[in-house]
Formats: structure tokens, C-alpha cells, sequence
């Protein structure tokens, strides 16, 4: 959860953007150049997209009305529910909880424990990424999905975990709540149409899933997300008063005294207690009486599952924008005005652009634009020309814009319906919107490690895809010739505990120059510390190496001298300085900087792994130092005895030194050469055979892998031909 404190509105006012007229785009005469006709067309679309100040503040005050309405027994557009989570919290609550957190594109689950200290919380979370197809499947498949999630975490972070844990679930969907322990699903947004759920109450249909797969958990709480980010905030924060999203859908949360609520009057709860209430108002102005559609935004309503729903929620949330530029960018290719002459198959598919192709636009403020290049190019398969750069990034801040100035008005009316001077807003900002601001950094507990790894990579390829996630770091090169690498390291491996990683996605991708990283790093070697991170200078994403070092400074100068670069005295301090009698250490500060490139989804996703067909043996080699020194030995062997032979050959058609790999199943590893003259070989048995990853077998039976094959033709004790996989290499060398 990404947490923000800002200032949300006055009392009396509705607190919008003050910038009313088009994207600042237009003022940084960035489309100075383009065609006559072109120019015209995108007037034509700031009239369509430019909400001004007077029609934001028609809005908000409509807003105010609506979420009054909603707290009432006949109810409006806005749902207003009620989520009997009372009060605020002390910030000294203790306890340990499994959380789920449903949202519209991941399943996170985490175990939080909230610790003795005033707003204490240590976090262990696991991210899934769901999949599109579960949207539109069926209750069972979707609970199944949480119920599996949750084992796999309880399996890594709590195993053998004998005893019922309490979890409580947050589920990102409009709820009618007769009490805590309960949520009946009014309807699914965020497209989703999940069959089965709907009217029903999510609890014991998650729990049936839950007692099918034996995980050992008891639903104690069910929150919607909103109401889960105000209260979670509040623990941290006592001046926070909203918990809003603002991502792949759009919502808030807020507490409102129970005097206040008409609809649960016959309650006799006492007037001035205070009770979370969850707005669901993505729903607002569903009747359609002030918000400013325009004919994309009924094409963007008229193709989603829900059509006529969520009116608000689709001019303003991450899951449409995206779509929102497709259509704009389409009607004007239809229109003759830009890409003219390309293959716009992709931008025909319907949401082919997503939020996430929105932020990778907006950020490139370079003159060449080469990241908005690079997007159209990679997403879209179009070869855009500069003004055609120019005009995407343009709409792009159009669309965008008018998003951020909506949105506001949902927070305003909020502020100005409980008369708020000032409060903390707390607000989980735009997942898919905000892909791209993205932050990574670590101190390195390996550098050793990393370096040689660094270095080994230097040598196959110039250029490593390097994938950074949360418990695993991926290295890949692909050469247009030669060998490829796919090596993944645990991030602990070379990732202390200050390991920060935050990415929407789960991960982020970077395009690294191998030989600058391999020098950097080595330069570490040794050092005292050294942290790496992502940042930025001007345009330019950079991989920044931070390295302390340390050295002992004579005695004799004085204390508060400073050491100049060149390692003599500054004679300039004053001398009544009290002198050291003893060395002192003196740190130094290196940072070397490494230019690097920051790959957009879309141009990774289709990188896989080549598929290697199923091992015959898998076995966990030997001290790889006493591996490298027989095979050395037996290298000078066959080099000697090729030379004593002359390359004559046997009967046996053995013309030249080769090197015999095998394993078997049962633990036992043998490396060897033969000459014509010579065979000599060594023996380890007693190696380990790992189990295969449940993942790799890719629904194969266990008994019909090769592996398994090849372990039922020997054992430990057989020297059987039949039960050992063998690998030759002619002309052996090291």
C-alpha cells in the first residue's frame, strides 16, 4: 500500500485542480509543427475532454448531495455502505493476522503482525497475479484461486502450521454488510463477471474453498479495500480522514457518525459514534445528470461488461484510460491524420493500450521522445513519425488530465460534506497508472557473488535483461549468436534486509550494459559497503553503485582538519584544534553511475525460457573446486596420451580424447576420458537427486518422466548401463 498524506479540502470549498485549460503540453509549443488538419482535430477533442473550473465545481456539489442521498433509505446513485468497522484505531492494537487482499489484477496475502510499538507493523506479503480469465469464470474457480494463494503462502512463510490462523479478507467490491464477519456482493465491477457471487455472500463461499484445500484459516473480517486503506493508515497517522483508491477502479472511504446515517437509525446506535463507511461512488452519477461523457466514453461504457454502470468510475480509473487513448488515436487514424500508411491491426484490438502504455508517454519529456517511440513501436508494431510522438504524448496528457481533475472532485465533496479544514489523505495512488514510478535499491551482502556472476555474463553478451522481484532476481541474455543465459538468483543472495523494491507490476525490467555493471561492481570488492539503486539524472534512468570505504588516518592531524582529495591537509583550519593521539578511520564515498534502460512489460512478456525437453537424471553436482581439479588432471592425461598414441585409432573407433558425463538416479555421478590408449574415470556416489519442481512437470505424470524411467532400470548399487544417462564431448578442453 502506497500511502500519501496531502491536504484533501476546506470547509465551504471544493479543493479541484486550478488548471482548467489544456495539458501544459500545448503551452511548451509541442505541437507547433504538426498539419493544419491534424490541429483542428485535436481542438476539436480538448472540447470533448477540458472540464472547466464552474463544471468541476457543478460536480463536486452534486457529489456532496449524492453521497448525503446514499446515507438515506431510499438511497441514489452512490451505494454509501456501511462496513460496521467503528472508530478509528489507537495505533496500540496488537496482534497477528493472514490478510487476502482482492483486488482487479492481483491477489496479495500477506501476515501481518501490529507490534507493541505506537503504530507498529511488520509486513511478509506474497503478490499472484490473476488470471484475465478468471474474471469472467465462476465462483468455485475464483475461490479455489484465493484458496490455493493462501496455502502457497502458509506452505513458504508458515510451515506446518497446525493451528486455525485468523484472516481477514479485503475484497475490492461494492458490499452490503450485515456485520463485519460478513459481505454480500451488491455487483462486480472492474469488469469482472464472475458467475455465482453476485447477491451472495463471499464469506462462507471463500471459506467452502478454504476447507477443500485444508488450509487452515477462519474468515474473521471481510473489508473492502478503501475502508482496509483508511483504517490501516489511521494506525500510523491520527489526522488521517480518507482512505481512498485511485487505480485500477476508483473509491473512498471515510467515518461518519452514526446520527448522520438515516438507513441504520433503527439500529439505536449512540448518534455520535463513529462508523466506517465504504462510498462505492465509481457509481456516481449513474443517471447521468452532470458529468461531461463524451462519445468515446459511451463507446468505452457501451463495450464493458457492465454497460451503464460505474459511469464515474469509467471516466476516471486506470482500467479505461488506456482504452480511452486507443479509441482517440484510432478515430483519427480512420480520419487520415496520423500513421498513415501502417498496420494498425493491434491499435484496432480492444484494449490493446493499457495505463500502464498512458505513464511510459507521459514521462518522456526528452525533444527526440524516444520512449514514446519505443512504446508504439513495441505495444502497437507503428513506427510513428515526430509530429505523430508529439500528438500521442499530447493526448495522453489530455485524457490523463481530465482523469486526475475528476477524480478530485470525489475527494472535495467528501471534504466538504464533513466540513473539513484539513485532513490526511491516504491514497493508494493508480496501480496500473503508476507502473513506471518505480523504486528499487539494496545494500549488497555479496558483492563477490555478484561480481562474478557480472562477469561471467560479460562474457557471453553485452547487453543482460535484468528482472528485479520482490524474492528472486532474473539475468537473461539473448545474443544474436552464441549461448543464451537464464540464471535466476534468490534476491537474498545479494540483497540485504533494506531490500526496497516498489512496482505496481511486481517487478521491474531494466536493459543493463553487462561490462559497465561487472566493472562497478568489482571495483566493490572489499569495500565497507555498498548499496545499489534506481534512479534518475534529467531523462536518463540510471543504476546508481554506492561504495563506502574506509582507511585509517594518521594520528597526528589535527581532529576537525579535513583530508583533501589529494589525501594532504587542509593547513587553512585553526590550529588550537585538540590533535588525535591515535589513527583515526576516515570513510570515502564512491558513486559510479550506469546508465540503463527501463523495459515497459509489453516488450519483455514475450521473452521465455527455451523449452528443454525433460532431464533423464537430475542430480546436485559435487563440490564444483574438486570437480575443476580432477578435470584438469585428466585433461594433461589425455593430452599426453593422444600425443604418445599419434592418433592412431583402435577397433573401438575411439579416435581422440573425449569426456564422459553421466549420472544415474541413485545418487552416483562419474566423469571420465578415453583415448585410444587410455580410460580413467571418477566416481561420487552418495549426490542427492532433487525432487522435480511441480511446476516444471506441466501435468505430465510423475511416472512417465524420464527420470523416473531411468531411476526404475538401477540402483545405488548397480553399475547397469541401462540406468545411467551419459553425455560425450570431443576434443575435451578446459
Amino acid at each position: 500500500m502506497v500511502e500519501r498524506n496531502q491536504y484533501a479540502g476546506t470547509a465551504g470549498t471544493a479543493s479541484v485542480a486550478s488548471s482548467v485549460g489544456p495539458p501544459k503540453a500545448l503551452g511548451e509549443n509541442i505541437l507547433a509543427d504538426i498539419p493544419r488538419g491534424l490541429s483542428t482535430e485535436l481542438k476539436r477533442l480538448e472540447e470533448m475532454f477540458i472540464v472547466d473550473r464552474e463544471k468541476l465545481k457543478l460536480i463536486t456539489q452534486h457529489f456532496v448531495e449524492e453521497l448525503k442521498k446514499g446515507l438515506t433509505d431510499d438511497g441514489g446513485d452512490i451505494p454509501m455502505n456501511v462496513t460496521w468497522s467503528f472508530g478509528y484505531p489507537t495505533g496500540h492494537e496488537t496482534g497477528s493476522y493472514i490478510t487476502i487482499d482482492m483486488g482487479g489484477t492481483n491477489v496479495r496475502v500477506c501476515n501481518v503482525v501490529l507490534t507493541d510499538d505506537k503504530g507498529g507493523v511488520d509486513l511478509v506479503q506474497e503478490k499472484f497475479v490473476m488470471p484475465e480469465g478468471l474474471k469472467k469464470s465462476n465462483a468455485e474457480k475464483l475461490w479455489d484461486f484465493l484458496a490455493d494463494c493462501t496455502a502457497k503462502f502458509l506452505q513458504k512463510h508458515k510451515p506446518g502450521t497446525k493451528e486455525v490462523l485468523p484472516l481477514a479478507f479485503t475484497f475490492s467490491f461494492p458490499l452490503t454488510q450485515p456485520n463485519i464477519r460478513s459481505g454480500i456482493l451488491q455487483r462486480w465491477t472492474k469488469d469482472f463477471d464472475v458467475d455465482g457471487v453476485e447477491g451472495e455472500d463471499v464469506v462462507p463461499q471463500l471459506e467452502k474453498a478454504f476447507k477443500k484445500g485444508n488450509v487452515p484459516v477462519r474468515i474473521v473480517a471481510v473489508v473492502n479495500d478503501t475502508t482496509g486503506t483508511l483504517i490501516a493508515s489511521a494506525y500510523k497517522d491520527p489526522h488521517m480522514k480518507i482512505g481512498s483508491i485511485f487505480s485500477t477502479g476508483v473509491n473512498a472511504a471515510y467515518m461518519e457518525v452514526c446520527g448522520a446515517i438515516p438507513k441504520i437509525k433503527h439500529y439505536g446506535l449512540p448518534p455520535d459514534l463513529e462508523v466506517a463507511i465504504n462510498t462505492e461512488y465509481g457509481a456516481f452519477d449513474n443517471s447521468q445528470k452532470v458529468l461531461p461523457r463524451n462519445p468515446f466514453d459511451c463507446i468505452v461504457d457501451e463495450n464493458s461488461s457492465r454497460p451503464g454502470q460505474q459511469l464515474y468510475e469509467k471516466l476516471v480509473a486506470g482500467l479505461y484510460i488506456g482504452e480511452m487513448l486507443r479509441l482517440v488515436l484510432l478515430d483519427l487514424y480512420e480520419r487520415n491524420h496520423i500513421f498513415r500508411g501502417q498496420d494498425v491491426s493491434y491499435l484496432r484490438q480492444k484494449n490493446s493500450i493499457d495505463s500502464l502504455f498512458l505513464s511510459t508517454v507521459e514521462e518522456d519529456k526528452s525533444d527526440a521522445l524516444h520512449d514514446i517511440a519505443f512504446i508504439l513501436n513495441s505495444a502497437l508494431n507503428i513506427k510513428a513519425i515526430d509530429y505523430e510522438l508529439k500528438v500521442t504524448r499530447y493526448l495522453t496528457e489530455l485524457i490523463a488530465t481530465r482523469s486526475a481533475r475528476l477524480y478530485s472532485c470525489g475527494i472535495a465533496a467528501i471534504s466538504k460534506k464533513k466540513g473539513l479544514d484539513a485532513c490526511h489523505l491516504s491514497d493508494v495512488i493508480a496501480e496500473p497508472y503508476n507502473q513506471n514510478r518505480m523504486r528499487f535499491r539494496s545494500q549488497l551482502t555479496n558483492v563477490g557473488t555478484f561480481a562474478k556472476l557480472a562477469a561471467s555474463l560479460n562474457s557471453l553478451g553485452k547487453i543482460c535483461w535484468m528482472r528485479l522481484e520482490r524474492e528472486t532476481v532474473h539475468f537473461t541474455i539473448i545474443p544474436d549468436q552464441g549461448t543464451q543465459v537464464w540464471a535466476v538468483l534468490p534476491a537474498e543472495a545479494i540483497f540485504d534486509e533494506s531490500y526496497v523494491l516498489e512496482a505496481a507490476a511486481g517487478a521491474v525490467n531494466l536493459e543493463v550494459p553487462i561490462a559497465a555493471l561487472s566493472r562497478a561492481l568489482r571495483s566493490a570488492i572489499g569495500d565497507k559497503s555498498a548499496q545499489l539503486r534506481l534512479t534518475r539524472k534529467g531523462n536518463v534512468p540510471l543504476l546508481a553503485l554506492t561504495i563506502v570505504s574506509s582507511s585509517l588516518v594518521p594520528g597526528n592531524i589535527p581532529v576537525g582538519s579535513e583530508v583533501d582529495e589529494f589525501g594532504g591537509i587542509d593547513h587553512d583550519q585553526s590550529q588550537s584544534v585538540a590533535r588525535a593521539s591515535a589513527p583515526r578511520e576516515r570513510e570515502t564515498v564512491i558513486t559510479q553511475e550506469i546508465p540503463v534502460k527501463v523495459l515497459h512489460q509489453s516488450a519483455v512478456e514475450g521473452l521465455h525460457e527455451p523449452r528443454c525437453r525433460d532431464p533423464d537424471v537430475h542430480i546436485i553436482l559435487p563440490n564444483l573446486a574438486q570437480l575443476k581439479a580432477i578435470s584438469d588432471r585428466f585433461t594433461k592425461l589425455a593430452a599426453s596420451s593422444s600425443k604418445s598414441s599419434g592418433g592412431a585409432s583402435l577397433a573401438s573407433g575411439i579416435t581422440g580424447p573425449k569426456l564422459q558425463l553421466s549420472a544415474n538416479m541413485h545418487g552416483s555421478l562419474k566423469i571420465g576420458i578415453a583415448t585410444d590408449s587410455l580410460r580413467i574415470s571418477s566416481v561420487w556416489t552418495g549426490l542427492t537427486n532433487p525432487p522435480l519442481d511441480p511446476r516444471q512437470m506441466q501435468g505430465t505424470d510423475m511416472d512417465q518422466l524420464p527420470s523416473e524411467r531411468m531411476r526404475q532400470l538401477g540402483n545405488s548399487d548397480d553399475d547397469d548401463e541401462a540406468g545411467w544417462a551419459k553425455y560425450y564431448i570431443n576434443s575435451y578442453s578446459t
